[in-house]
Formats: structure tokens, sequence, C-alpha cells
């Protein structure tokens, strides 16, 4: 059976398959963020197997809509992929002793590109797939609300009550126009070599992002235009957004400054 669409570019023709999740009610109890991931790259292996060895990247795309707990961040993408994220912390057996100051964090076991045996060595798998793509939405409308909040609260020069927090949240959700959020998509690389790589064209769009890898670690390697613009504000005015990867780090910087998205 054929992919869902296909997409001649740069040369190549790009084979994408989109997989989503369906609508179930939410569940208590524990919760594994990689599982859902997983189980959508062994599917697409077996819709890109057919395509292997023509020199077609193939994309695997996710989106979910529903209700269900299911994470599609970079950190769950490329934990899916590479293995667990968690921490690797040197210890001396015979005093009982951990060396936190030399604690790094790393990808473990469990992935589905990079698989970790027990007996400590590394196996590549899943090359078929030359990249995860999450097909998403991003407010803008929302992120310029925070960042005309955060100029009045610094233009204030003192702690403000929440009242008047309130009112200015007021104020400036009746000042600014209503806007549906921007699809978008961001795209993780398959770090694994044998892959057949995307073209550096793709994606394109003012709001996309696209991760990979880069010399010894992951990095974001293309933001859009419209996305950037909103990310330059906030850095202006302070507004620390989450990364816990690293990934948005410019190539040049310290890499022990930066998580360098090590496969353990």
């Amino acid at each position: 059976m054929p992919c869902d669409y296909s997409l001649d570019l740069g040369g190549k023709t790009i084979r994408f398959d989109v997989k989503e999740w369906e609508s179930q009610p939410p569940t208590s109890g524990y919760f594994d963020p990689y599982a859902p991931i997983r189980q959508k790259i062994q599917a697409g292996k077996k819709k890109f197997k057919q395509y292997k060895g023509r020199g077609e990247p193939c994309v695997l795309v996710l989106c979910h809509f529903g209700r269900q707990l299911i994470l599609l961040d970079p950190l769950a993408i490329f934990g899916a992929m590479c293995g667990d994220f968690g921490w690797v912390i040197p210890c001396d057996t015979a005093h009982g002793v951990a060396d936190t100051n030399r604690a790094e964090r790393a990808f473990l076991e469990g992935g589905r590109m990079v698989h970790h045996a027990p007996d400590g060595s590394v196996r590549l798998r899943n090359t078929s797939i030359s990249a995860i793509a999450v097909l998403g939405s991003l407010d803008i409308r929302s992120r310029r609300l925070r960042i005309e909040y955060r100029r009045r609260k610094l233009a204030a020069g003192r702690p403000m009550s929440i009242e008047e927090g309130l009112a200015i949240c007021e104020e400036l959700d009746q000042q600014l126009e209503p806007r549906d959020p921007e699809v978008r998509l961001a795209v993780y690389d398959n770090p694994v070599p044998p892959a057949v790589p995307l073209p550096e064209q793709f994606p394109s769009g003012p709001y996309d992002e696209r991760y990979g890898w880069y010399g010894v670690r992951f990095l974001r390697t293309y933001v859009g235009a419209g996305l950037a613009s909103i990310e330059c504000e906030e850095d202006g005015e302070g507004i620390v957004r989450e990364d816990p990867l690293g990934l948005r780090a410019q190539p040049q910087d310290d890499a022990e400054q930066a998580f360098g998205g090590q496969v353990k």
C-alpha cells in the first residue's frame, strides 16, 4: 500500500505517511511519554519498507488532537528515537559515593533508531525513516499577549498586585485582534547516518522548525521567519522559553554550556 503523500523537492521525491491517535478518554496511572511514539515509528517502518534502497527520503508525520496525553515535544520525539532521556552519574562503587558534579544528560535505552543492548552494544535501526515531522499549531496571539504584558510589567518599575495584573490582561485581550493558531511543522531528523537525508529546503513555513544532528549534538537547524521574529521580541523582554536539550543554542556556543545530545 503506498504512503499517504509524495512531494518532489530539491530533485528528490519525499514520501510522507501520516499517523495519528484515535480519540480516547484520559486515563490515570503510569505514563510513558515514549511508548505511543515508538509504536508509530514501528508502523511507519513497515509502510516505508517498500521505498528502501530508492534514495527517497521518508518522513513519518505525527499529529494528535485527542484528549489523551500524548507528548510530541522535542524531548519526547528524540527520546523515542534515541532512548529514554536520563542522567549518567559516575559512581565510586568501592566507597558508595556518586560524583554528581560530573553528571551528564544522555539518551539511554529503548530508542527505535538507536538501540542499546544490555551488554552495552549499540545497534542502529529504522534507517528507512529520514525524519519525524510533528504537525501542530502555534498560538501567536497568546505569545504576543505575553510579550505586551511583560513590557507593561517592566515599565511599571515595581511589583504589581494581582488585581493590576488581571486588569492589564483584560485590556490587552481587548486590544489584540482575534487570531487563529498558525499551522506548523516541527521536523526531527533521524540521527542515524544511513538514513536518506531530507533536502535542506524542507520545511520552509514561517513558523516551522527543524532539528538535526550538528557535529556532536542536536541543534535547531531551521526556524521560520515568523517564529524567529516572535522569539526575538521575547528575548528582548527577558522571557525565558523551555529548552531542556539546548536545541536553540548557536552552533558556535561552547558545548559545555548546553546539552550536546549524547547517546550513551
